[in-house]
């Protein structure tokens, strides 16, 4: 099951501009669920979001083998440290405290 994907600017990676902090959620089939979930964050050297080239192909990698994935686009380029970090902390605090799928277990 997956979230609504997300805009198409955030796909364009290296080419796209980042301007808001986004979030997508994709859980495994129910038959290879696992209750572990991950929170992934896309490289780029704050210079860019690579979903397209990084994060999609790791949701797919995690999903297959029944771990839940969620996907955070922080801004990048021209938002320079500590932006891009506030987005990581707050996609944490909000994953923390709002993960309640059914089989996805929370441990710190």
């Amino acid at each position: 099951m997956s979230s609504p994907p997300f805009g198409a600017g955030m796909l364009r990676g290296s080419t796209g501009l980042n301007n808001q902090p986004a979030s997508r959620t994709d859980l495994p089939a129910e038959d290879k669920n696992t209750g572990v979930a991950m929170v992934i964050f896309c490289g780029g050297g704050y210079g860019a979001v690579c979903i397209g080239s990084e994060g999609l192909p790791m949701q797919k990698f995690l999903n297959n083998h029944g771990i839940a994935v969620f996907m955070v686009s922080y801004r990048c380029s021209p938002f320079n440290h500590p932006i891009p970090l506030w987005d990581a902390q707050r996609a944490m605090r909000i994953m923390r405290k709002v993960v309640r799928f059914p089989r996805v277990f929370y441990s710190c």
